[in-house]
């Protein structure tokens, strides 16, 4: 019977998250169907001195797309897989969080094509996790009956949010499980979402960052609906997990106090942000110039 995913393909499940793996993986299945394959002839055959190939191999040098692609050609990785496995590279050489969210985000919708629900359900969780207003359509719904209309459900977000985006964002809210449809009128569900930490690190980061966007235009309105505040302390390198486990347990405290009142008249964001904001005297700015 005929493989559905040939030797060839290396990783044809798409389930390498990293470009290492993927090169490492391809070039054992490459020795697996081909037992004289080695490292000198991947040399050969891509153009690549023996040296850099296993330096890229142990991490200590990072692939050009140029050096990725003639690999690719190497390796016999065709269609999807070698697109996937560039997309891999250029992740592998991302210099800023923007452009890894974007080439993230590829990855997922190159995932999802093969229609496997498994993979359309990531990329749904994608998009919850990092849009704000698909929390914020949930929570609606939570506050109030509302009828399936996403133009009526747009005029309610505080930010412009556009009518077919609102639309995707209900439809994928129910594919989740996560809001119910009965006669036109949306619901909650008793549903919660799991998701593997991969999509929600990356997802988060930037529905974090919306959020502070977000923040930075609520700064200017005069509202007694607002409130921020800050400070800025110095804690013990040890302390920090405490501080942050109490923080979680605040958010927590807070969220059971705030689920028991079920008629609400707006949505609001509780945000807290903890980061650095000093060097350590091992990794000052100071002692790297010198």
């Amino acid at each position: 019977m005929k493989s559905v995913i040939s030797p060839q393909s290396g990783f044809g499940d798409l389930k390498k998250t990293s470009f290492l793996d993927a090169l490492r993986h391809a070039i054992f299945e490459k020795k697996r169907v081909n037992k004289n394959f080695n490292l000198s002839l991947l040399s050969r055959k891509s153009g690549l001195s023996s040296s850099l190939i296993s330096l890229i191999l142990k991490g200590k040098r990072l692939v050009t797309l140029r050096s990725a692609e003639k690999l690719a050609l190497a390796l016999g990785l065709r269609g999807r897989n070698r697109t996937y496995f560039l997309k891999l590279a250029k992740l592998h050489n991302a210099r800023s969080e923007e452009e890894r969210f974007s080439i993230e985000n590829e990855i997922l919708k190159l995932k999802a094509k093969d229609k496997a629900s498994e993979n359309l359900l990531q990329l749904n969780q994608y998009r919850l996790l990092s849009s704000w207003y698909y929390p914020v359509i949930y929570s609606l719904v939570g506050t109030k009956k509302l009828q399936n209309d996403p133009q009526k459900i747009s005029g309610l977000l505080k930010y412009p949010v556009r009518v077919e985006e609102v639309e995707k964002a209900i439809t994928d809210l129910i594919d989740m499980k996560l809001l119910t449809e009965a006669n036109g009128v949306l619901a909650q569900t008793t549903q919660t979402l799991a998701t593997d930490d991969e999509v929600q690190r990356h997802a988060l980061i930037r529905y974090h960052k919306s959020m502070l966007q977000l923040a930075d235009k609520a700064l200017l309105e005069e509202s007694a609906k607002i409130e921020f505040r800050g400070l800025t302390i110095g804690i013990p390198k040890k302390q920090i997990p405490v501080i942050k486990q109490k923080i979680r347990d605040f958010f927590s405290e807070l969220n059971i106090y705030l689920s028991e009142f079920h008629e609400s008249e707006e949505i609001h964001q509780i945000n807290l942000q903890m980061f650095s904001l000093s060097l350590t005297q091992d990794s000052s700015r100071n002692e790297d110039s010198k």
